[in-house]
């Protein structure tokens, strides 16, 4: 995960990119069924660790056979290996409902 020349480095003296990588690599090492990618993981993030962390989840969901759950409210920050979304769209009747599709949701 090109993480080898931060090994030496403690968590807290990581960047907040640095951080987010190494979080998702700690997150893979029993190599879960499920990866469940929470909070709005690219914010805060440069371009390039923004691009760093989408490129390892794609890799992660090309290369295993974990399952990735990715919320976001940012539709440009979805991984390419996305392939399902559930978006929640105003019910007429109040609230929200939910709208399931295979299809990239409208940018």
């Amino acid at each position: 995960m090109g993480l080898d020349e931060l090994a030496q480095h403690r968590f807290d003296q990581l960047s907040f990119g640095e951080q987010q990588v190494a979080l998702l690599a700690r997150a893979m090492v029993k190599s879960p069924p499920l990866l469940i990618i929470l909070d709005e993981p690219c914010i805060g993030l440069d371009g390039v660790y923004k691009q760093q962390f989408l490129a390892l989840v794609d890799h992660i969901a090309a290369h295993g056979h974990t399952q990735i759950l990715f919320v976001s409210h940012i539709v440009e920050e979805l991984p390419a290996c996305i392939n399902q979304w559930l978006q929640l769209v105003p019910h007429t009747m109040g609230g929200h409902t939910a709208r399931v599709s295979d299809v990239s949701p409208q940018v």
